[in-house]
């Protein structure tokens, strides 16, 4: 997972890269949820979903692959908002796989 500047202020896009770690003999079916971390101006600590941070409100992004995919999501930030950390949740649709969850430190990188 990286992030990189959008081409508006408070716009940026988190590039996800998800990859079977285990032979592929099927096709892998699901979605990720995201949310950011952070805290407004003021000091409250608030947590931003994936419907707030996209203007199509969006609730998840959906995966079909077999080796690996590559997902672009372009977020926009509340003004005032300072981002902490980037939480990303892999679902599968297989109802015996648990979900996968892990959390990066918001870092944009450099063009």
């Amino acid at each position: 997972m990286h992030v990189t500047a959008g081409t508006k202020a408070q716009r940026y896009v988190v590039h996800i890269a998800l990859v079977r770690s285990v032979r592929p003999d099927s096709v892998a079916i699901g979605s990720v949820a995201l949310s950011i971390d952070g805290a407004m101006a003021d000091g409250k600590a608030i947590t931003l979903d994936l419907p707030t941070l996209t203007p199509g409100k969006q609730k998840e992004l959906p995966f079909n692959f077999r080796y690996f995919a590559n997902l672009d999501q372009d977020v926009a930030l509340p003004v005032g908002f300072q981002p902490q950390k980037v939480a990303i949740e892999v679902r599968s649709n297989k109802k015996d796989v648990a979900p996968a969850s892990q959390s990066f430190p918001w870092s944009v990188d450099a063009s």
